[in-house]
Parts: C-alpha cells; sequence; structure tokens
C-alpha cells in the first residue's frame, strides 16, 4: 500500500517509532515528575500546580485507594469531573495504584452513569459534588467500594478555595441536595494517602490503563481498552514531532510549551486493538476516502448509509445541502423502507422560523412564509441528483442527541422505522 501522507512529513520525523523506554505510565509520570519537578504542571482558577505538587497528591490518592478504600491492582475507578485540578491528582492516583481509569461524562444521566459504571466494573468513582444528586438515584444499585466527592475549588487554597465552594454551593445554587453517608471529601482521601508510604506497584505496558468509552452516537457506548504501552507509544509520537521544535523534554513531556486544554480531560479519541484488520487497517466503521497528497476525508458511518435502487446515499451529504436552506436550523437523515426502491431517503427537519412569527400578520401569512416539503425539496433539487433528495420530509421542534450535542440517527430510525436491525 503507498502512503503519500509520509512525503509531506517534515525532515527529521522518523515514519516509524520505537517502543517506550518507560514500561508503564506510572514508570514514565514517575520520571517526569522527578525531571520537572519545580515547573508547573497545571492552571486552573489562576491557581498553578507544580509537577512535585502533582506528585505528592497523586502519590497520596494512589495510597488512599489501595490502603484505605481496600482496592486491588486492576480495579477500575471512575473518573466524573470537569477540567479541574483534582482530576490529573486523581488520574495519575489511579494509575500509580495499577488500577483502571474510567472517565465518565459529569453531564450523564442517572441511566447513562449506571449503565457505564456496571460495564465498566468500576469498584470507585471520585465525582465533583455538583453531579453527586444523579449517583444517589443509582447508589444501592452498585457495588462502589469506595464513593470520593469533591467541591470545585478543593485545591485552589484555602480563600480562593472556601470562596469558590461557598459561591457554587449556596449563590449559584449548583450543588442539588445529596444523602451518601459512605462517601469521603477528596481533601480527607489526600489526608488519608499522605499518613502512609507511597509504595510502587509493578506494572507492564500490557496492563490495562483506561477504559475509554465512546460518545454512543451510533449505539451503546463501548469501553475501548487501552493499555499502558498503547498511552505511551502515542506520547511518543507526539514527541517526535515536539522534538523537532527543540520542545521536548528529557521525558517526552513539555518542558517550555502551555497547552490551552479546551476540550474536557475525560473526553478523548480512543482506539482498541480489535478494531485492527489483518492487514494494518482500523476498522471504525467510518467510510472515508483519500486525495492524491495523502488526506483522508472522513464521508459518513457505514452503517447509516442508505441504498436507494443499488446507489449509495450518504446521509451526511444531503444534511450539508438541506442545512444550507437559511429557514433550517438542522437536520437529520435516514433511510426508511419503500417498495419500489428498497430504501428512500428521509430527512427530519429542525426549520429555523426565528422572526417570522413576529412579521407574520396572521396565521395564513405564517403558513405562507413557513419553510415547506415542496420548497425544501426544489431546494435540495439544485445540489443533488433525484435519488438522493428526501422522498419523505418531517418537520419537529428538535431532535434526539447525544450528551455532547450530537444528532443521534438511530434514534430517528427507533421513531420512524422501528423494524431496521
Amino acid at each position: 500500500m503507498s502512503k503519500p501522507w509520509l512525503e509531506h512529513y517534515p525532515p527529521g520525523i522518523p515514519h516509524t517509532i520505537a517502543p517506550s523506554p518507560f514500561a508503564s505510565l506510572a514508570e514514565f509520570f514517575d520520571d517526569a515528575c522527578v525531571d520537572g519537578a519545580a515547573l508547573p504542571a497545571y492552571t486552573n482558577f489562576g491557581v498553578t500546580m507544580s509537577y512535585a505538587q502533582l506528585h505528592q497528591r497523586a502519590q497520596a490518592f494512589a495510597n488512599y485507594l489501595r490502603n484505605d478504600a481496600g482496592l486491588q491492582t486492576g480495579d477500575r475507578a471512575a473518573l466524573m469531573m470537569p477540567n479541574l485540578l483534582q482530576y490529573p491528582v486523581a488520574l495519575f492516583g489511579v494509575l500509580l495504584a495499577g488500577m483502571t481509569v474510567v472517565n465518565t461524562n459529569p453531564l450523564y444521566t442517572a441511566p447513562e452513569l449506571r449503565y457505564q459504571l456496571s460495564d465498566s466494573g468500576a469498584k470507585a468513582i471520585v465525582a465533583v459534588e455538583n453531579y453527586a444528586s444523579v449517583l444517589v438515584e443509582i447508589r444501592d444499585q452498585l457495588p462502589l467500594k469506595a464513593i470520593v466527592l469533591t467541591g470545585i475549588g478543593d485545591l485552589l487554597g484555602l480563600v480562593k478555595g472556601l470562596a469558590i465552594n461557598v459561591a457554587v454551593k449556596y449563590i449559584k445554587k449548583q450543588v442539588s441536595s445529596y444523602d451518601l453517608p459512605d462517601a469521603v471529601s477528596f481533601k480527607q482521601a489526600l489526608a488519608m494517602g499522605t499518613a502512609k508510604a507511597f509504595k510502587r506497584v509493578a506494572l507492564a505496558s500490557d496492563d490495562l490503563a483506561f477504559l475509554q468509552y465512546t460518545g454512543g452516537t451510533t449505539g451503546v457506548a463501548k469501553g475501548a481498552m487501552l493499555s499502558h504501552g498503547n498511552i505511551l507509544a502515542n506520547v511518543e509520537q507526539s514527541a517526535q514531532w515536539l522534538m523537532q521544535t527543540g520542545r521536548a523534554g528529557k521525558s517526552l513531556g513539555m518542558r517550555c510549551e502551555t497547552v490551552i486544554t479546551a476540550l474536557p480531560l475525560y473526553h478523548i479519541f480512543s482506539l482498541t486493538a480489535k478494531m485492527i484488520t489483518e492487514d494494518g487497517w482500523l476498522r471504525t466503521g467510518d467510510i472515508a476516502r483519500m486525495d492524491e497528497r495523502g488526506y483522508f476525508y472522513l464521508v459518513d458511518r457505514l452503517k447509516d448509509i442508505v441504498v436507494v435502487s443499488g446507489f449509495n446515499v450518504y446521509p451526511t451529504e444531503v444534511e450539508q445541502v438541506l442545512n444550507n436552506h437559511p429557514q433550517v436550523l438542522e437536520c437529520g437523515v435516514i433511510g426508511v423502507p419503500d417498495e419500489r426502491s428498497g430504501e428512500a431517503v428521509m430527512a427530519v427537519v429542525v426549520r429555523n422560523d426565528q422572526g417570522l412569527h413576529e412579521d407574520a400578520l396572521n396565521q395564513d401569512s405564517l403558513n405562507q412564509a413557513l419553510l415547506n416539503q415542496d420548497a425544501l425539496r426544489s431546494w435540495a433539487r439544485e445540489s443533488l441528483t433525484a435519488y438522493k433528495i428526501p422522498k419523505h420530509i418531517e418537520f419537529s421542534d428538535e431532535l434526539p442527541k447525544s450528551n455532547v450535542g450530537k444528532i443521534l440517527r438511530r434514534e430517528l430510525v427507533a421513531r420512524y422505522n422501528p423494524n431496521a436491525e
């Protein structure tokens, strides 16, 4: 197979990488923290935590998990927090304890949270107290051995931390009442863990580091199994690019760079070895194309393709055309059964009728101004061939979406084509 993208690598970037010199992420983390002890590791709400502080707190949290919570090597611990200083402390603490991190969306509903904690087999959870009330709903249905709750300001210092916690809880009222008598605070966990000397846990590169769950856009969320070796390889890949600009330090970390982390830390792209084919391709379920320069373009999802009289219709292409209409706010396109063509294209559309209600003199004029099926098909006909034009158009007030805002076509299929497999 030709690899034209390699021609565009800058000079000095290798085409392959050597195995990481570290046996585990815990070993890599220890080395980085010792190497850059005095350097800033994370800054949040104007408070900076050094690598030395991060190291000490992560070791204390690892101690708590193993000695006080009674967890063992290989146990799964869920982290349910937004971007806070507590997050890296807990994450590296879990890894140092020889356990597996299960990143959990703090916006999950009780059923979503119950599914992920049950599916992953989580024995512990670290959650920001803003969402503790959700955990209360399912506590009795889960075999959790440890519940650790934290306030937004817990690692921001006495004055700022207290002020933020009080504002969040009592002024903004963002913390609902909850009753979790077996929970301990994050500060308590760190204090308990500091009482004993840290003992390293033997880990290997093929040990499981993360169960990283997918967004559940096309089905039930699945936990991708990421080993210590998987993540270390990714670190090595990144380091090769950083070193070309002199930005990678001894431990392959960034010594002189400040990285703004806008994405939530719990949400990362994840891969699994089970999706690799024998000839080295990654089976993602996506339809893609590659241009002559080696750039890849994701066209659509394989399971979402609509087959009309033997012709493939990519829903994303149709959605893009419809969404360009000034009176379309958003839409979702699916396939529904058709006696003549096997399948037909169906569009579920949310109108963008902002301002029409104010401008219309009466109901009749409003109805004339509103986007209708014929007008939308005429619009689509200017850009799409005949078999791609939606045969069925339904107008809806809203579309089903995931907790990260993605339109859930599978729920549209369940609604309008309930007999689909």
